[in-house]
Parts: C-alpha cells; sequence; structure tokens
C-alpha cells in the first residue's frame, strides 16, 4: 500500500487529503481555484507590500465575509500555513510523514532529503521572489516579537488517569522593543553586553521631611542583579540627561528643514499642507476602490478578467501619486 501511494506522489497526483486554499482535486490531481487564488495573493501582498499581520489579515478577511476553505471564519493559524507553504510556488511537497500506526493515528516526520517534490506550474500563484522575500520577512518578526509555541501540559483527572493538554505560549525574542518605554532594549552595558535597566533614583529627604523625587536612571541589569561578581560597571545615566542628548542630536540634523525643503522640491507648491491632504485623500479613494473591486470579484459579481484590468489601472494611479 505505502508503494502505491508513493508511486501516486511521484506521478503528482495529491493523496494528502483535501485541497489547500486556493486549490480544488480534479481526477486526484490538484487544479487552481481562480476565486481563491486570488484572495492567496491578497493575503501575501498584504503581509509583505502592505505590512499588515496576520491578525490584521484575518480581521480584513472575515470583515469582507470570505470564508475560509472550510466555509468557516478565518483564524490566525491558517492565515500562516498559508504564508509558508510552498505548494502557492507550483512546488508540490508530499510524503513529509509517514504513518508507522494507523490505528493509533502514530506518525513520524520523514527527512527532508526523502521528502517527495513535484514542480507543477500550473499551480504557481506566488512568484519566488515573493515567497522567499515573506519568509524573511516572517523571520525578522519572529526575531522582534517573538513566536508562539504549542506545549503539552499534564494534568491528572478524576479518575486517577494523566490527560495531556495543549496550550500556547508566547516565547519572546530578546530583542523584543517595550511600547511603554522609550529605550528598553536599545540601550546595552558596555562591558558585559546586557541590556540598561530603567530604575527610580532614591529620592533624597528635605529638611522639612518631605521626599525630593530625583526621577530615573538606566544601568546594567547585570550589575543590579548580581553585583560586581557577574559585571564590574553599573554604567548608569541619568535619564533626564539620556533625553537631552538625543533631543540635541535630532536637532543637529535638522530633520524638519529637510522635510520642508523634500516638499516644497516636489511639490513646488506653496500651500503644501492644501496639496498633501489631497493626495492624501485621492489614495484614500484608490484604496477604496482596490478593496471594492476585490470584493466584487470574491462574490463573483465580475470575472477574473475585468478584475484584472480594474486592478491594474487602480494600481497604476496609485504609482502615479506616490
Amino acid at each position: 500500500m505505502q508503494f502505491g501511494i508513493r508511486r501516486s506522489q511521484q506521478q503528482g497526483r495529491w493523496t494528502t487529503g483535501n485541497a489547500p486554499y486556493g486549490y480544488d482535486i480534479k481526477d486526484k490531481f490538484l487544479i487552481k481555484n481562480d476565486i481563491e487564488s486570488k484572495i492567496v495573493e491578497k493575503i501575501f501582498n498584504l503581509y509583505y507590500y502592505e505590512g499588515h499581520g496576520t491578525g490584521k489579515i484575518r480581521r480584513y478577511l472575515n470583515e469582507n465575509d470570505i470564508l475560509s476553505k472550510r466555509k468557516k471564519k478565518w483564524s490566525q493559524i491558517v492565515i500562516c500555513d498559508i504564508l509558508k507553504n510552498p505548494i502557492y510556488t507550483c512546488k508540490q511537497v508530499l510524503h513529509k510523514r509517514q504513518h508507522i500506526d494507523v490505528n493509533r493515528r502514530i506518525s513520524k516526520a520523514v527527512p527532508e532529503e526523502e521528502h517527495i517534490i513535484t514542480i507543477r506550474e500550473e499551480l504557481r500563484i506566488i512568484s519566488d521572489e515573493l515567497f522567499a522575500l515573506t519568509q524573511l520577512e516572517k523571520q525578522k518578526r519572529m526575531n522582534i516579537f517573538g513566536q508562539i509555541n504549542i506545549q503539552l501540559q499534564k494534568s491528572v483527572n478524576d479518575d486517577g488517569e494523566i490527560e495531556l493538554s495543549k496550550k500556547r505560549v508566547l516565547a519572546r525574542s530578546n530583542t523584543r522593543h517595550s511600547n511603554s518605554l522609550l529605550y528598553s532594549n536599545v540601550l546595552y552595558c558596555g562591558n558585559c553586553g546586557s541590556a540598561l535597566k530603567r530604575k527610580k533614583r532614591r529620592a533624597s529627604k528635605r529638611v522639612d521631611g518631605t521626599k525630593k523625587e530625583l526621577g530615573y536612571d538606566w544601568s546594567c541589569a547585570i550589575n543590579d542583579m548580581y553585583g560586581k561578581s557577574r559585571c564590574a560597571y553599573r554604567n548608569s545615566i541619568i535619564e533626564e540627561d539620556l533625553n537631552a542628548f538625543v533631543i540635541k542630536k535630532i536637532n543637529q540634523k535638522n530633520l524638519q528643514n529637510d522635510l520642508d525643503n523634500y516638499i516644497h522640491t516636489y511639490l513646488d507648491n506653496k500651500d503644501t499642507d492644501k496639496q498633501i491632504a489631497i493626495l492624501q485623500n485621492s489614495l484614500t479613494d484608490i484604496q477604496l476602490s482596490i478593496d471594492t473591486n476585490f470584493r466584487l470579484l470574491t462574490k463573483s459579481i465580475i470575472k477574473d478578467e475585468e478584475y484584472q484590468q480594474r486592478n491594474d489601472n487602480l494600481q497604476l494611479d496609485k504609482k502615479i501619486i506616490i
């Protein structure tokens, strides 16, 4: 039986159950679904070119009444699976897992060199370049924000039996930036390399018994926790002095003058605020037209050729303004 399945996979047949989103199954082969393939393109474009996260893409699809393959609302996990699936670059990868015990549903991962890969150009939805850039972007965001890991937790039920349950845990990245503190994970100790820690300075007492607040300073977190045995230097800097230094550097750059010169050079209009507002309104109108055109396609109100022609014209108008 295993030999027959392997042979079918080598011939390009789809043997792993339901078709991925963007495709249908006909005579045991994958074929492109014209409407779903456009939505796959939209997902990749929103993620890489528009900078949306999987949560924002999920909300966009659900708010526009676009259903998943199972005719349900979208989840972030499904979108993540789409973004990392090489099938959209015409690379059909099968035999990634092998059943050991069918009755107990036990399987094992197959080494990558034993995967069965079939190239079928007619299945292409995404270019190789966009797919590769998307994987780099996913890795970049994971390094900044962390990733969701699934952990197995053991518990004992009322009968004394051990049960396994899955729990989603966010693994934070070491380079994640804080939204509340400006200098978090930006300042590092020059001696041990650890991040500087924000700490409230000890208040001094006045003659009348009240305390004078001295603000905050940033110092080596390792030195603060373990003392000189782990890092010999505190490397402390007062936050007010740090703010003054940053403001001074910004003023030296004279960014506002550079921005004004750029606007006047390229717009050549004294009433720049009004001109910018007009351009922003035009971009908003074009984006609304793009979204409306996409919804018309997903509702089968317009055909694929008409959608493509409209979309090309709108994207050209958008590029001219930008």
